[in-house]
């Protein structure tokens, strides 16, 4: 029986000690981006490219979905997402979680329920050696990024956090939009920015990525957000963008060259929420905005992949998800999904409304029905490329009315990142009726997310999982253990 047990250990160790270990390890987050959210995208990309897929019989399928690259990975699995405190979780827990592999209560941020702080796999990764990157499409020092570096009681300490960032001594490239209230005027009005004292503290802040290319390729430590003229806070939805603007492919682009350039033998780790957006679309029951912003996750695994293939013994990628939000579904009780009817809209929900501040500066307040019904045509392509019925064309003329007309007064529906204007609602409303798609609700829910895996030690994330696995797996890949 002895000798038995010591064989089987002897075999565990050699099996250990030749195992391949992940000397590049892409950790990719699509916030909010649950299993039906990708499918329903794919679906609207192969009406778009008129694709169709041939089966193993031989069998051609009109209605199949295309796929993303990260869908055709060899390894796809599943996750639960409940946090410590709901079996819905937000995004500072599912972010913690899948930093640390600890739970915590929703709301809070790199440390347990009883405010203990843990520490994240950026971390054991600097321990082992690695160049660290830390990155999002929205703030460097929102929910999800700052997880892998901070510790506070609420998210929305988004100050305290960013200070966080500043003590943070083992991630050698941030990047990001911006930093967050990167000012506190009320609770420290004489202190400098965020910015300039994180040039104290030895980072090299670069304003887009032009800026990186000039001064930040071997800077020490880098902080890369958007140019100081940048029309908004947040990077540009994919489907708003205009020339000049930076994108998260820029950004990843940039974080990928960083830290393998300065790597050297020991390799690197690489975070980005490359589909923080996703979320913020999803959470406003935008479906063409949602299923663009996925391209752009796509087109930062396409560089992660292309990586991958000159480097396929030691690189790992990971692409997940923290939460689903809004419970989006493609199809109708008549069993259609038309996602095609998506392509006439040209703006997202939330930038249709600050379209319509605009509108309202503009003439001082005195909005005509003309504009807005030329609005609706050129951005959402009603009654030009889609037939409204009279019903849907009533509706939006009350809506004129009601928050435009002579009586009318501004009406406003808050969800969790923006607050936007009745007209860019209803409009939205009649899109999504058009694509036969439906959301649940503004929310995140606790439904299953994706995990899709590619390289060394990618077979670990078959099957089911959870959030707070994730790490603990990826850190084993890399030949250590979360602390």
């Amino acid at each position: 029986m002895k000798k038995t047990f010591l064989l089987v250990c002897l075999s565990c160790i050699c099996l250990l000690l030749n195992a391949k270990t992940a000397k590049y390890v892409f950790y990719l987050i699509s916030d909010g981006t649950g299993v039906n959210l990708i499918q329903a995208a794919e679906h609207y990309r192969a009406d778009i490219e008129g694709y169709t897929k041939q089966g193993l019989g031989g069998d051609v399928y009109k209605y199949a979905n295309k796929p993303f690259r990260f869908s055709t990975f060899p390894v796809v699995g599943m996750a639960t997402t409940y946090s410590a405190s709901s079996r819905t979780t937000d995004s500072a827990a599912a972010g913690t979680a899948l930093a640390t592999g600890h739970k915590t209560n929703n709301g809070m941020i790199g440390m347990l329920p009883d405010e203990t702080p843990v520490y994240s796999i950026a971390k054991t990764a600097k321990e082992q050696g690695m160049m660290v990157g830390v990155g999002s499409s929205v703030t460097i020092n929102h929910a999800t990024p700052c997880a892998f570096y901070a510790h506070n009681k609420n998210r929305s300490n988004y100050h305290e956090i960013a200070h966080d960032l500043l003590e943070c001594d083992y991630v050698d490239f941030f990047c990001g939009s911006n930093i967050n209230h990167a000012t506190d005027e009320k609770v420290h009005p004489n202190e400098k920015s965020i910015y300039e004292l994180a040039e104290d503290a030895g980072f090299t802040v670069c304003y887009g990525t032009k800026e990186y290319a000039a001064k930040g390729k071997k800077a020490k430590k880098v902080i890369l957000v958007q140019p100081q003229d940048s029309r908004n806070s947040e990077m540009q939805y994919f489907i708003d963008r205009k020339p000049g603007d930076m994108t998260i492919e820029e950004v990843f682009g940039a974080q990928l060259d960083y830290l393998y350039s300065n790597s050297g033998k020991k390799g690197f780790f690489l975070m980005n929420e490359i589909g923080g957006r996703v979320d913020w679309a999803a959470h406003a029951r935008d479906g063409a905005t949602a299923f663009l912003e996925l391209e752009a996750v796509n087109n930062c695994v396409e560089a992660a992949y292309e990586f991958y293939l000159q480097h396929p013994d030691e690189t790992l990628i990971i692409l997940t998800a923290d939460h689903d939000t809004s419970g989006p579904a493609l199809g109708n009780t008549s069993y259609q999904g038309t996602p095609k009817a998506y392509a006439s809209q040209k703006i997202a929900k939330d930038s249709y409304t600050d379209y319509l501040a605009r509108l309202r500066k503009e003439t001082n307040n005195n909005v005509s029905w003309e504009q807005i019904e030329q609005s609706l045509k050129d951005l959402w392509g009603f009654w030009t490329v889609h037939k409204l019925s009279d019903s849907q064309t009533k509706l939006l003329r009350d809506t004129y009315e009601e928050t435009f007309g002579a009586e009318g007064r501004q009406q406003m529906e808050k969800t969790l990142y923006k607050s936007n204007e009745k007209m860019s609602v209803v409009a939205c409303d009649i899109m999504t009726n058009l694509a036969k798609m439906n959301f649940v609700h503004g929310a995140h829910t606790s439904g299953y997310v994706p995990v899709y895996a590619i390289g060394v030690g990618a077979d670990e994330f078959k099957g089911m999982n959870d959030t707070s696995e994730i790490p603990q797996k990826i850190a084993r890949i890399m030949g250590t253990e979360l602390k």
